[in-house]
Parts: C-alpha cells; sequence; structure tokens
C-alpha cells in the first residue's frame, strides 16, 4: 500500500462487528463503562461512525509520523485494537520499531491479531499499562509519539502528566501526534476533530516551565 491508498480496511462490519451495543442488555451503565471484549469487538465500528473522517485522519496521522519522527521506535499511547499502527505499516516500506500500550487485554489481543497478518519485517511490541502511571518498562528514546483519542479518556489531572511523561521519553528531534474531539463553545455540541502536532522541545517547554525560554517550534 501507498501514500495514496486511503482505506485501511476494504471489508464492511460484519453484524458480530457492527455497533450495536447501546441497542442490546450488554450496553453499560452510567460510570462503569470499561474497554471489555464486547466493546472491542464492535470498537472499529464504534469509532469509525462517532469521528468524522475517522480513516483519513488516521491516514493523515501516520504520514505526519512517519515525516517528523526521529529515529527510534514509534509509541501509540492508548493503541486500543491497532488502527493506527496498521496505518503506519501500510504507509511505509521500510522496517519499524512499533510500540503500542495500552490498559486493555482484549484490546491488545485485538491490536496484536489485527497486525499479524500484515507485520512483515516490522517489529511489535505490546505493553499492558495504565497511561496514567506508565512503568519504566515501557521504554524511553521513542521517534515518535502517538496520542489518538485518548485524552478524553483521562481524568483532566492526568494529561498534563501524560504529556510530561511523553517529553520525558521521547528522543530530542522526535515528534508528539495528538489527537481529540473537541467542542465548539459556541454550540456545545458541534464536535471537530484536532490535531496537534509538535516536537519533543517545544512539547517540553510545554510541560517543563524551565524550558519555555529556550523553546522553538
Amino acid at each position: 500500500m501507498n501514500a495514496t491508498d486511503t482505506n485501511l480496511d476494504n471489508s464492511r462490519p460484519t453484524d458480530e462487528r457492527r455497533d450495536s451495543l447501546f441497542a442490546t442488555n450488554e450496553a453499560p451503565t452510567a460510570g462503569s463503562f470499561e474497554f471489555g471484549r464486547s466493546v472491542v469487538r464492535v470498537f472499529d465500528d464504534m469509532v469509525s461512525r462517532s469521528v468524522p473522517l475517522y480513516e483519513t485522519i488516521q491516514l493523515l496521522t501516520a504520514l505526519i509520523v512517519l515525516r517528523c519522527r526521529a529515529s527510534g521506535p514509534i509509541c501509540d499511547l492508548g493503541c486500543s485494537t491497532g488502527t493506527t499502527l496498521a496505518a503506519l505499516i501500510n504507509q511505509t516500506h521500510d522496517p519499524l520499531d512499533l510500540i503500542g500500550v495500552d490498559k486493555s487485554a482484549d484490546m491488545l489481543d485485538a491490536c496484536r491479531d489485527k497486525l499479524a497478518p500484515i507485520l512483515r519485517g516490522h517489529r511489535l511490541t505490546l505493553h499492558r499499562a495504565d497511561l496514567e502511571e506508565m512503568p519504566d518498562s515501557i521504554g524511553r528514546d521513542w521517534g515518535a509519539v502517538v496520542l489518538s483519542l485518548v485524552a478524553q479518556f483521562l481524568r483532566p489531572m492526568s494529561r498534563q502528566k501524560l504529556l510530561a511523561e511523553a517529553a520525558r521519553r521521547l528522543r530530542p528531534g522526535g515528534c508528539l501526534v495528538m489527537i481529540e474531539k473537541t467542542v465548539q463553545r459556541s454550540t456545545r455540541t458541534t464536535i471537530s476533530t484536532l490535531i496537534v502536532i509538535t516536537t519533543t522541545r517545544a512539547l517540553k517547554a510545554t510541560v517543563e516551565p524551565k524550558s519555555r525560554a529556550n523553546a522553538t517550534l
């Protein structure tokens, strides 16, 4: 696949993978939502219908990361079923060192199953970890970090901490690409998608006040 290919998965979801979770007795109640097996089974269909231009966003994310990254692993924090990692693989013939981190074991199983047929010469390491308390065993010296639709699931007080942790583990010259849904203040209902791209140096300046004086994009 080359950079002109935009469809990450040409197949339509089967009935068992089409999102009807909230129309069944399996629907989670308020305050109990978890990324368990029933959610993971329909997750790709759920997110593709709830995020405008989701496949295009994944393609752009992959192209930006491949263009802007430093040498070193590419880490997808909150990798879910591996859609972003698959997009990265599909946009290059060069071998990649990929890391996926997610709190849900079911998500990581789905990610592993999705990527296994296309890995070829790429290296994939998956870690089960809470993004609010990432262990040192996940590593560092990353060439790029991806945060795709993750911050909304973290407590507000944890978001700055996660960015600081990403900055600490990024290599000099690396980049962070963050995708998030936002609500327009004027209507409080219109949802748009925001893509933020920043270098290691600028990210550190954001989360480490002492670095701001020397920061440039």
